[in-house]
């Protein structure tokens, strides 16, 4: 069998989850090859007015404070997100110039982030939550929902003139919504041919086809028959 059908038929045997992300992943790789060929201005919306877009406002600003919120613990999450909001009410009552009310739509979605922010903290701070693996993640959730906003808000939103707006085209939909699905698929694979969860079988999904490696159980029944053989 050639390496190529090996690989044609471990794939094949992939969740359905995983083929779905192998099809947003290749169509990024089109996407952004497209998006090369042609350059910016025929591929996306981006002008002297937008000139950050979804590109910049989510897989730059937003990913990164994202990838540094993995390290933060629930039991620490609760003063992380005390501290920001008191920082958040003196920019907002003691740094802002001009009415809150002149532009309601950002008002609408200021509102909205800090209310993403508010509950979860209001959530962690009980011990019963903290250790309720449910309420846990989704007052986590909710966090990782008000960052998104604080981030759009900052850098897409807010730099919207009246009279303006900017949506992303498909080009850039694409390439975000691909480079979300890589790092997904990334994790999988790797978690799935390297002993990542070994030392913690019990987090392991085995439901997932695997064909390169066997579970316990299974090592135990190929060892008795063997030995019955012998």
């Amino acid at each position: 069998m050639t390496a190529a059908k090996i690989i044609y038929k471990e794939v094949m045997g992939y969740h359905n989850f995983v083929k779905f992300l192998i099809v947003l992943v290749s169509l990024a790789a089109l996407a952004s090859l497209i998006r090369f060929i042609f350059g910016l201005g025929v591929t996306t919306n981006l002008n002297d007015t937008f000139p950050w877009g979804l590109w910049i406002s989510f897989d730059v600003v937003t990913a990164v404070p994202l990838a540094a919120g993995a390290f933060t613990l629930a039991k620490i999450l609760p003063w992380v997100l005390t501290v920001y909001l008191a920082l958040k009410c003196y920019s907002l009552f003691f740094l802002s110039e001009g009415p809150f009310t002149d532009r309601p739509v950002l008002l609408a979605l200021f509102i909205v982030e800090i209310v993403a922010l508010v509950v979860p903290l209001v959530m962690l701070t009980s011990s019963k939550i903290r250790e309720n693996n449910r309420l846990r993640s989704t007052a986590a959730w909710l966090v990782i929902f008000g960052v998104v906003m604080n981030r759009f808000n900052v850098s897409m939103f807010g730099m919207e003139a009246p009279g303006t707006l900017y949506y992303p085209s498909i080009i850039e939909s694409v390439v975000t919504i691909g480079i979300i699905a890589a790092h997904i698929l990334f994790f999988v694979l790797i978690a799935k041919y390297f002993p990542i969860f070994e030392h913690h079988p019990e987090t392991v999904d085995y439901t997932l086809p695997d064909h390169f490696h066997k579970t316990e159980k299974e090592h135990a029944a190929g060892s008795k028959v063997l030995r019955n053989e012998a």
